[in-house]
């Protein structure tokens, strides 16, 4: 028989937190350093990018475009259409907040930047010619309809939610994204 040989060549000495792969079959290792790619089943791991990720990377989502996000623990979620080559920032620090007014009372009512959480996982679901991108956070869920410009929270019915902020104190590691009914 075969025996098993190590694979991760490449790969720094730290904690994976995520896996992902294309369609074509290159892989993605989320790290708490940055991205990495392999283009060889795992036998070998180079740095996915050079640029703003270089952080700890939490979470890892290819939807089905090919599209890569990456959700660190700082909140911030980036997305790269090339395979991890560029990246462009989704939300997280540096992006704009959205104008006040009834948000200061009814804030969970309106999309506004992800909040500075950690980001565990990444879900993506067509509906109706438009991607919805959901996260599952240290706060609970958040979901997007504009591709990650802004989230909402989406935590009601969650164990300890804050009315006020739409937060949950409920860690959400694992999410699935179905289309219900017809």
């Amino acid at each position: 028989g075969k025996h098993p040989r190590p694979a991760g060549i490449g790969l720094p000495k730290v904690e994976v937190h995520a896996l992902a792969s294309t369609r074509a079959g290159t892989y993605f290792a989320g790290t708490a350093q940055d991205v990495f790619r392999s283009t060889d089943n795992g036998a070998s791991w180079q740095p996915a990018a050079t640029g703003p990720l270089q952080q700890n990377v939490t979470a890892l989502l290819v939807d089905d475009r090919d599209w890569l996000y990456a959700g660190t623990e700082r909140g911030g979620i980036y997305v790269s259409q090339d395979e991890g080559h560029l990246w462009a920032q989704m939300s997280g620090e540096g992006v704009a907040r959205p104008p006040r007014g009834f948000k200061k009372w009814l804030p969970f009512l309106f999309d506004g930047p992800l909040p500075k959480t950690t980001v565990r996982y990444l879900a993506a679901h067509p509906q109706g010619g438009r991607r919805v991108l959901f996260a599952g956070t240290d706060d609970g869920v958040y979901r997007s309809l504009d591709l990650g410009s802004t989230w909402q929270p989406s935590n009601f019915n969650m164990p300890e939610l804050d009315w006020k902020t739409g937060q949950a104190k409920t860690v959400v590691r694992s999410l699935v994204a179905v289309q219900r009914g017809a």
